[in-house]
């Protein structure tokens, strides 16, 4: 059974006409959307290829979405020199790019969204076709088919049969006239005319001419879908609402029932896998530790270890006895500075004065920074040095090692200048 998606049975007739034909092929100007009023929806569904051309940036998305492997062109047809207005409907098959037919649009509450769009002619659309049969070609562009039509001028190629929308957009009026000159000249005749579309056939194929000598009718063996627009779909399209409504109804009372359960389930489950999860993490620590004690003991055991064992006993002792000696040595060091103040005091007077000199023995004091130190502070102390610009400083404990002893010079330049910004950030 042959099932049609089109608002006026155009996919049917075409089908009666090209049933005989595999894996063939059309172009849809102006299809729209892909499910919705489609005219070529059941042939893609019959394994056809084709090119769908839709300038709506809405009904374009859903073609890529919907047939990820059809060619869909985002263009209008026309002139194909310059972007194009299009006067964009939302939700509608009414996008048009003629100005007055949107302005009507308009004036019965629509809004339109004018885009600009990319223009093709029919010319250049035929040759990115190729030399392939062109089994049917749709043209419904809301007003503008003579335009379309007139862009169609060097390219050879004859689709079998076209389908053009011939009434005023919205109303039975025929607008055909000022157009099918241009498709008469090309060869063809016309076929059928179903009260909103002409149907014409080239003829290097006028045998197709007696698939068009009735309306559709109950030979056909066809069934609705119920996604065409039109009103004789609106019986299945209620019904089919209200089975939806229904099972989503039954569907909420059976999750409200059961969700207590699902919880109370899932719960456990949980449970049981952070019961599982925590064993395997117990397990797993046990085993490391019996591993790491084993190889401890494995060390403690070796021969090595036995044979390194005064070593290491003396490497200690020394460590130990090195750092008593440098805490000796500078307390020693202070003490001496201390019993000798009064000289060094004068001593350092005679050596300040000259620059030199006194440069020098800086540079060379500077490489003990615990003697250094203590030899500055004198210095201050005695007046020999300004100290009104150095950064405040903590008294020095006299049992820091050399290198504690530069670790703490740098931590007080830190905290002075920390100071001075915040200082600075209060002023």
């Amino acid at each position: 059974m042959f099932v049609s998606y089109s608002q006026n049975f155009e996919d049917l007739m075409l089908w009666r006409a090209l049933k005989d034909i595999k894996n063939g092929f059309y172009i849809d100007i102006g299809a729209q959307d892909p499910i919705i009023d489609s005219v070529s929806l059941a042939f893609h569904e019959r394994g056809w290829e084709g090119v769908s051309v839709e300038p709506s940036p809405q009904f374009a998305a859903l073609f890529r979405e919907h047939r990820p492997h059809e060619v869909v062109e985002q263009v209008a047809i026309g002139d194909g020199n310059k972007l194009q207005t299009l006067y964009e409907f939302k939700d509608t098959g009414l996008s048009t790019g003629d100005p007055e037919i949107a302005r009507q649009h308009e004036e019965r509450g629509l809004v339109a969204n004018e885009v600009h769009i990319p223009s093709m002619s029919l010319d250049a659309l035929l040759e990115k076709c190729g030399q392939r049969d062109i089994h049917w070609l749709k043209i419904d562009v809301e007003g503008l088919e003579e335009a379309v039509l007139r862009s169609w001028n060097e390219a050879s190629a004859r689709p079998w049969i076209l389908l053009i929308e011939a009434t005023r957009p919205g109303t039975p009026i025929t607008s055909y006239e000022g157009w099918e000159p241009l498709v008469l000249s090309k060869d063809y005749a016309f076929a059928y005319f179903d009260g909103l579309n002409r149907f014409y056939i080239h003829q290097s194929h006028s045998e197709l001419h007696a698939a068009f000598v009735a309306p559709p009718n109950v030979f056909d063996n066809f069934s609705l879908s119920g996604f065409a627009s039109q009103p004789f779909c609106s019986i299945p399209i209620q019904k089919q609402k209200k089975a939806s409504a229904r099972a989503d109804a039954a569907e909420a009372a059976n999750d409200m029932l059961t969700t207590t359960n699902s919880e109370l389930l899932e719960k456990l489950r949980h449970w049981h896998a952070k019961s599982l999860q925590q064993d395997a993490d117990h397990t797993a620590l046990l085993h490391s530790y019996v591993a790491l004690n084993a190889s401890y003991e494995a060390v403690r055991n070796s021969w090595s270890w036995r044979v390194t064992a005064p070593l290491r006993v003396s490497l200690r002792t020394l460590l130990a006895t090195a750092k008593g000696l440098r805490v000796f040595i500078n307390r020693f060091i202070f003490h001496a500075i201390n019993a000798f103040k009064a000289p060094l005091t004068r001593l350092m007077s005679v050596i300040l004065k000259n620059q030199r000199l006194s440069s020098w023995l800086n540079r060379l004091i500077q490489r003990f920074p615990f003697l250094h130190q203590h030899l500055r502070t004198m210095a201050i102390e005695a007046g020999h040095i300004d100290n009104s610009n150095l950064p405040h400083r903590q008294p020095q404990d006299s049992s820091l090692t050399p290198r504690a002893t530069r670790i703490e010079a740098k931590l007080s330049k830190l905290i002075a200048q920390h100071r001075s910004t915040i200082d600075a950030h209060h002023h």
